[in-house]
């Protein structure tokens, strides 16, 4: 008996001992220039990363509505068997961005990058026939003035024109400021229009397919700083522009089911330039401090696994707006990065980088000085 015993505790002092190196050994950082792809296993960019293995998955064109119907720019696909997908990298720190509406002072801009913030989230209004260029160069000028990298949000959410029409226009933007920007996306909270789901799914595909068509064959390197395709690299795993789908709000039962039929419609859609087919690079979500840690956690999750019920593991979940407008704002939004990092989130975009007399400032969402020394401290160390 004492000898079954002695063994026993033996095993399972050994078994420790493993389990213990083991741990240390995948927290171990990535030599300088390298990225992680594994636990425990750091690849550099050259050759490229390993991928493993992911599941068939179906799509069922009787889901969808007929393509037809507003255009025939993309069409629909029956079946998609994909041979594998990337594997999205550990160790690399969340890139935070901020929600700029167009009308900040440059000091709001300047200070930012001192808190940790990389990317500037910037828009510009677009209507049909309507020229936005001197619109969308002045914002991204800004953001390369403060040493941020750019995305694009084109806001045509319930944009009167054809989605053919409607898809050439965010490609002249793609074409014109593309190798600027790390990211595009059109619309935005399209759950506020008219138009079901099936619509905006169809709309995400044509956008899709005319911004790979208008920037094809283009060097996406060419002419840029090189921290944009070091954060593309860090959220999506690509060199390329992202298009990622609109953010979507995510708070009530009908948001839910809005969310699913869009999504079980977008993978009705065959799109090039992906891996699998897929009419986007990133889903996203916005997530407002309404509940409670526990229930940001939640919906983060309950998010991921509707998108990927019906688009490849492989497609990362971005939250494009998040924020908080109480007294303790910059207590909230440190714990809501707690849950970003907890649920893997790549990107995240805080709304909104600054108070300056605009009516939706109101309601209190700019950063205060008190987040700004919380980012700093969080997402830099001091």
């Amino acid at each position: 008996m004492k000898r079954w015993l002695l063994a026993f505790l033996l095993a399972f002092v050994l078994a420790w001992l493993l389990a213990v190196a083991i741990g240390a050994d995948s927290e171990a950082e990535c030599a300088p220039g390298e990225v992680c792809w594994e636990v425990t296993v750091c690849a550099t960019m050259t050759p490229p990363p390993s991928v493993i293995p992911s599941q068939t998955l179906t799509r069922t064109p009787d889901l969808v509505p007929t393509p037809t119907a507003h255009g025939t720019e993309v069409t629909p696909r029956p079946t998609i068997l994909p041979t594998a997908v990337p594997t999205r990298p550990v160790y690399c720190p969340i890139l935070v961005g901020a929600r700029w509406l167009g009308n900040e002072p440059a000091s709001s801009w300047e200070r930012v990058p001192a808190a940790g913030i990389e990317l500037a989230d910037v828009r510009v209004q677009q209507e049909p026939g309507k020229n936005v260029d001197a619109w969308a160069n002045g914002e991204i000028s800004k953001a390369e003035a403060a040493g941020l990298v750019a995305s694009l949000a084109t806001y045509g959410t319930c944009y009167p024109g054809s989605s053919a029409q409607y898809a050439q226009e965010v490609a002249h933007l793609a074409r014109t400021f593309g190798p600027r920007l790390i990211a595009m996306r059109a619309d935005n909270e399209p759950d506020q229009c008219a138009q079901g789901p099936e619509f905006f799914a169809y709309r995400q595909a044509a956008v899709y397919t005319a911004v790979r068509e208008a920037t094809s064959g283009v060097d996406p390197l060419a002419g840029t700083r090189s921290e944009i395709t070091d954060a593309r690299q860090r959220v999506a795993n690509t060199p390329a522009l992202i298009v990622s789908a609109p953010g979507l709000t995510f708070e009530t039962t009908a948001q839910y089911w809005w969310a699913d039929r869009y999504f079980r419609a977008l993978s009705g859609y065959q799109c090039p330039g992906t891996r699998n087919g897929e009419c986007l690079d990133a889903a996203a979500v916005h997530l407002y401090h309404a509940g409670g840690w526990a229930s940001d956690a939640s919906k983060l999750q309950e998010f991921r696994k509707l998108v990927h019920k019906y688009l490849p593991s492989s497609v990362p979940i971005w939250v494009t707006e998040f924020g908080d407008n109480s007294p303790q704002q910059h207590a909230v939004l440190g714990n809501m990065l707690d849950v970003l990092e907890a649920e893997d989130i790549p990107l995240a975009i805080i709304y909104r980088a600054d108070q300056s007399g605009d009516p939706w400032d109101q309601r209190g969402f700019g950063l205060t000085d008190a987040s700004l020394a919380m980012l700093a401290g969080r997402l830099l160390g001091r």
